[in-house]
């Protein structure tokens, strides 16, 4: 699924390419991807293009176009032949279309008159003037649940997936399992450190690529090889050689140094 540096590539590619382009007419073609009726976007002028979490909210006057891309959705903008897999098209005023491609048709869409109607409740934006190291203290000393669900709850931390709580857990030293009222004051800092730079390098190289991610200029995300734990089941740690182990914590595959991260 694509998280917080994946979409907010995808918000910053689309910027350029669709704000001030006017929506003359849409299409669906998977109806389980729309949420409720649309009619209302038709001749709206995009203003602006925000981010909350792993949602993304096209700004027009009388509310949001908002689009979640799920496990394996994608944008892509342009005027050739329809790729394969689009389940929504917008067509705009310049002539060119934007596409929700979703091979896995998960992707959802929705009108809504305020954004918080289609996210619901999340948590803090990591990389947000409301995120700090105390308020991450607070947060943790508030719960005893293990650290890799609840850093995955996003109504927690707002953004985090899969990846980059992995990476995350390892620069802090915390193992996956370990309880959140554990995590001494010391570690909250290097965990709040490590979020802030995992999220920031893998925005400097345009998300993570697995199997589907592609940002809208068509490129795959490459930070994929600076991960130092996640998809690297048996490998060696780049800290202390010991192989890196996978296990499944709350159903999802998580990937730990057993000697980097006791519990």
């Amino acid at each position: 699924m694509p998280e917080l540096p994946e979409v907010e590539s995808v918000r910053r590619g689309l910027e350029p390419l669709v704000v001030g382009k006017k929506i003359i007419d849409y299409k669906v073609f998977w109806k389980n991807s729309v949420e409720n009726d649309l009619e209302l976007i038709k001749n709206q002028r995009i203003e602006s293009i925000h981010r909350r979490g792993k949602y993304l909210g096209f700004n027009i006057s009388i509310g949001y176009l908002v689009i979640h891309l799920r496990m394996a959705g994608r944008i892509g903008v342009g005027t050739k032949d329809m790729e394969k897999y689009v389940t929504v098209k917008f067509k705009l005023d310049d002539g060119n279309e934007m596409r929700l491609i979703d091979y896995r048709k998960f992707g959802r869409v929705w009108f809504v008159n305020k954004f918080e109607e289609a996210v619901g409740h999340l948590g803090p934006e990591p990389l947000s003037n409301e995120f700090n190291v105390e308020i991450l203290k607070k947060l943790i000393s508030k719960r005893k649940g293990m650290m890799k669900p609840l850093l995955l709850n996003q109504r927690f931390v707002a953004g985090l997936g899969n990846i980059y709580v992995d990476e995350s857990l390892f620069r802090a030293g915390i193992h996956p399992t370990e309880k959140a009222n554990k995590i001494d004051s010391k570690r909250i800092e290097k965990l709040y450190k490590g979020i802030i730079e995992v999220l920031t390098e893998s925005l400097n190289f345009g998300g993570t690529t697995f199997i589907s991610f592609i940002g809208t200029d068509g490129q795959p995300g490459e930070y994929r090889q600076k991960l130092k734990v996640f998809n690297r089941k048996g490998e060696s740690c780049f800290i202390c050689g010991t192989k890196i182990k996978k296990i499944f914590v709350s159903q999802r595959g998580t990937h730990f140094c057993p000697s980097c991260q006791k519990n």
